[in-house]
């Protein structure tokens, strides 16, 4: 993903500079990166550590102060948990994380549902494909073996839509882009098939407006879809050179001066998520034929 994001550079040319100052922006002075009410969290620092490697620039030392400054795992939830492995791991904070290794792993079990699988929330009967996808990459992060991957599998399975669409849950009915996205990814993860029409499914979440739209009822379009929707076809080498044009230019119509992108066509405020997933997008399209 990582070298996808720095062809972005590409498409931005002059204007990475803004991309990268809005970033630096975003930075507070203890050294997380700001959520959409001013705070520092954790979540957006991913994604603003991912959009300055992305942009090949320094990082600041602060940042890992602020990572390593999360020293009782049990307080974070489980997004929010495998945000700091991911941190950690990307800084290559090798002390902190062998100090600290061994209660993460405990706590992500914690998350484990009924089923084998995980959940967001504890004891829950059933996982969900969203919450399979980032355990295993903090697993993965972390040079473990993946635990119980029959168990992963199952519940990815189960919130099968039919149509070649994924669902958060078993019982809902409709898939999702993101959390399709998200199954395809954890499927070629875990080294499963994947079935033939959700490529298709995917291919055909593209929008006449140029990106993708969320799901087959969604009117439209947003960035996260189109990012993670490109970004998983690109895996499976499904041609997309015939939407490239049209998907630059909903880019194109999210930017802003200020150095990022608005997650669809009425967001009025900008973050370091939705800065990342521009610089995806634009990796993806940069490289499409």
């Amino acid at each position: 993903m990582l070298q996808k994001t720095q062809l972005a550079k590409l498409q931005l040319q002059d204007a990475s500079e803004n991309v990268e100052n809005f970033l630096f922006k975003h930075l507070d002075e203890g050294g997380g990166f700001l959520d959409r009410a001013g705070q520092p969290d954790l979540y957006y620092t991913v994604f603003g550590i991912d959009g300055l490697l992305a942009l090949e620039a320094q990082i600041p030392e602060h940042i890992q102060s602020y990572v390593q400054s999360f020293t009782d795992a049990d307080q974070l939830d489980l997004i929010h948990l495998t945000c700091l492995i991911r941190c950690a791991c990307t800084l290559e904070l090798s002390g902190f994380i062998d100090a600290n290794k061994s209660s993460w792993l405990q706590h992500l079990e914690s998350y484990a549902s009924a089923d084998g699988a995980y959940n967001q929330n504890k004891d829950e009967q059933n996982g969900s494909a969203y919450a399979c996808f980032i355990v295993m990459d903090a697993y993965q992060s972390l040079g473990e073996s993946i635990p119980r991957p029959e168990a992963m599998l199952a519940c990815i399975h189960a919130v099968y839509c039919g149509d070649g669409g994924y669902s958060l849950l078993p019982q809902e009915t409709a898939g999702t882009t993101p959390t399709t996205c998200a199954a395809l990814l954890a499927l070629r993860q875990l080294g499963s098939d994947v079935p033939a029409e959700s490529q298709m499914w995917l291919r055909d979440r593209n929008s006449g407006a140029g990106g993708f739209v969320a799901g087959p009822l969604t009117p439209m379009p947003d960035l996260l879809s189109t990012a993670t929707a490109l970004h998983a076809l690109s895996l499976y080498d499904y041609d997309c050179s015939d939407i490239r044009e049209t998907c630059l230019d909903f880019v194109d119509s999210l930017w802003s001066s200020q150095g990022s992108f608005f997650a669809y066509w009425d967001d009025d405020k900008l973050d370091c998520e939705y800065t990342f997933y521009g610089l995806l997008a634009l990796g993806h399209l940069a490289g499409t034929a």
